[in-house]
């Protein structure tokens, strides 16, 4: 990442002086827009496995579509939220907040990004960020996604063969079948998915790369924007993408719907 050490020194400073003005509290508020997911909802730090820790503090039980938590903190720091229900399904939307001296406001859906807002200082910075990002990005994004997702328009973007095959994959129940099956499943499935010329038509390819020449610009503006309006997130998008680095995604079988689930996925989770 080729970050101006400048910036980074600033951020720092930043969080150095707000971790000398004593114990944080944040308070969440969180309205349900769906019973689709349950009630259960996690909240916790960024980068907590919950399977390998898992508190009883993490979980926050919705009342009639409401939820409230608060969290005190030595410093600012990065949390997230997402539905369990929906987390134990290995694909999740998950959102993130700082928790400053704040009141912060969730709003949770079916199956499309979790809305915040936050009234914190690195909170309202960050807004601005989002804001110009969703309208440069994720706007263009969604509606290629529209188009990719639509099951009335399938056989435009999807080979035949590519949409059969993964029709019975999501058709299996992969516990009351021999390992051996399942494993051959799973090659086919990643075959497919590590293959993009195999899935797509001619029109769904230049969809798909025009998505992949939209989201490939995003990373160079949120570093570039870093540089211009230091603020706390900087340094959790510079761990983000130390991650990324770390554990660089490949093909599996809980990915292979991506295309073919009505969801939107920009801010959703995938795990084995």
């Amino acid at each position: 990442m080729n970050m101006n050490k400048k910036t980074i020194i600033t951020i720092l400073l930043a969080l150095v002086a707000v971790a000398g003005q004593g114990q944080v509290k944040c308070h969440v508020e969180g309205t349900l827009e769906t019973d689709a997911w349950g009630d259960e909802i996690i909240i916790c730090e960024a980068g907590t496995d919950l399977r390998v820790v898992d508190e009883p503090r993490f979980h926050v039980k919705a009342k009639d579509g409401h939820f409230t938590y608060d969290i005190e903190t030595d410093f600012p720091r990065l949390y997230v939220v997402f539905f369990l229900n929906q987390y134990e399904t290995s694909r999740w939307f998950e959102g993130k907040f700082i928790a400053e001296n704040c009141n912060v406001n969730v709003t949770m859906y079916k199956d499309k990004r979790i809305h915040i807002v936050s009234n914190g200082e690195e909170g309202r910075k960050h807004a601005v960020k989002d804001s110009i990002e969703e309208v440069r990005f994720w706007n263009p994004v969604e509606e290629i996604d529209n188009k990719l997702e639509n099951p009335d328009r399938r056989a435009e973007f999807y080979k035949a063969d590519f949409i059969s095959t993964i029709s019975k994959a999501r058709s299996l129940n992969v516990d009351s079948l021999p390992e051996a099956y399942v494993d051959s499943v799973r090659q086919v499935v990643n075959h497919y998915m590590r293959n993009e010329s195999e899935q797509f038509t001619a029109q769904g390819l230049q969809l798909k790369q025009q998505r992949d020449s939209i989201t490939s610009g995003i990373r160079p503006f949120r570093i570039a924007y870093a540089e211009e309006h230091p603020m706390l997130w900087t340094l959790y998008d510079v761990l983000d993408a130390i991650q990324a680095l770390k554990h660089k995604s490949t093909p599996c079988f809980g990915r292979f719907t991506m295309y073919l689930m009505p969801s939107k996925l920009s801010n959703m989770q995938t795990t084995m």
